[in-house]
């Protein structure tokens, strides 16, 4: 999750303070629970040291307002032709799991996956449900809902496909 780069996209349509920031941000990205008002802070400190944004008008001021910099344009810019750590689809917390599987039996295993499967399927549940109630007019929601509920999708097919390679493997796993 990339806080401070969704702030600069935000900084780019006007400038705001950290309170707008905040609002924005949880409403944008549809998160369960809000972005704590310390975390806020201190990525508009950091950006602010590292010269991607700047204060506005006077810095003793209670409400400070921030505005993009060129510098910060160009980090935004070049996050978003990145594809990314999470594009590396091996590396994620499944493999580490997957890993597991050499130490575990396959009957464990087994019913690891039928619980992954269970909650798997109720995440697509309720992003779906999410979808349904997005208000007009959201189409970056609704595409990160579409992207969610795809990927949902194809895990649980992998892991039917599992537990079919794994159940045809012995029968003494189920």
């Amino acid at each position: 999750m990339s806080v401070k780069h969704i702030f600069l996209a935000l900084l780019t349509v006007e400038d705001l303070h950290g309170y707008d920031l905040k609002q924005r941000y949880d409403s944008l990205l549809l998160h369960e629970s809000e972005l704590n008002f310390g975390q806020v802070y201190s990525t508009l400190n950091r950006l602010e040291r590292d010269g991607f944004i700047a204060l506005l008008g006077n810095p003793e001021s209670e409400k400070k307002v921030y505005t993009i910099t060129p510098l910060g344009r160009g980090e935004l810019t070049h996050w978003l032709v990145s594809p990314g750590k999470e594009s590396m689809v091996l590396y994620d917390e499944l493999s580490y799991k997957l890993a597991a599987m050499d130490i575990l039996s396959q009957k464990e295993f087994f019913q690891i996956l039928q619980a992954y499967k269970k909650q798997l399927v109720k995440e697509m549940q309720l992003l779906t449900k999410k979808k349904l109630t997005l208000p007009q007019g959201h189409l970056g929601a609704k595409l990160l809902l579409d992207r969610g509920i795809l990927k949902l999708e194809a895990d649980i097919s992998w892991t039917e496909k599992c537990l079919e390679l794994l159940e045809k493997e012995g029968d003494a796993v189920c």
